[in-house]
């Protein structure tokens, strides 16, 4: 199946990053080699989710689109950037307002504000987390709407935080499992994951339209 053949090739990638690090990775020759194969592997990654998503779709796919061209890569790691700035945004404020207290407060005060600053903070950035989760399979369908991707995602996941919640936990615990069998069952559930986020897209976002 060609999404395996994707992930086949990844792993290879990685494996030759920690070759790479391992022998020559101290030198000139060794630091541009692992530069060459980050942006290679991160150039895979999106090519692997375009063709998780058209697979989900039901449209045609070849090895050929495991390379995205420069402009939808760029596109690509615009949006997803821009949504973990604003996923990340509540934990950073919650960490300043902690350093902040633990300069006023001592003793146990300190940890009686922080814990729940801290706890609120990690809840506002789950709930962003799932609000834009999307964006990424967004991107990929309009290269050129980067901000635009944020509305959409937070759209089609409006009331369906919950249940997206909870399957983000099963497929991450499936994933737990194949990992646990020698690494060998990550080749069937990373692909799996994929799909079936993909999957839950489309039929969120053609539920919209």
């Amino acid at each position: 199946m060609l999404i395996f053949q994707v992930l086949l090739t990844l792993f290879a990638v990685q494996v030759a990053q920690s070759i790479v690090s391992k022998t020559i990775g101290d030198t000139l020759q060794g630091g541009l080699a692992t530069l060459v194969l980050i942006v290679i592997g991160i150039a895979l990654g999106i090519g692997f989710t375009n063709i998780g998503l058209k697979i989900a779709k039901g449209e045609h796919t070849g090895y050929r689109d495991i390379m995205p061209s420069l402009s939808l890569g760029i596109s690509y790691i615009a949006a997803s950037l821009l949504a973990g700035l604003v996923t990340i945004v509540p934990i950073v404020i919650a960490l300043i307002i902690s350093l902040v207290l633990v300069t006023i407060l001592h003793g146990v005060a300190v940890a009686v504000v922080m814990v729940p600053v801290i706890a609120v903070g990690a809840v506002f950035a789950i709930y962003f987390g799932l609000r834009y989760f999307f964006v990424r399979f967004i991107i990929l369908e309009n290269p050129k709407e980067i901000t635009d991707s944020l509305r959409i995602s937070a759209k089609i996941t409006e009331g369906r935080k919950w249940w997206l919640l909870g399957f983000m936990i099963v497929l991450g615990l499936l994933n737990i499992l194949g990992a646990i069998l020698l690494l060998v069952g990550l080749l069937i559930t990373i692909p799996m994951t994929l799909i079936a986020y993909a999957h839950v897209y489309h039929t969120l976002r053609t539920h919209h339209s």
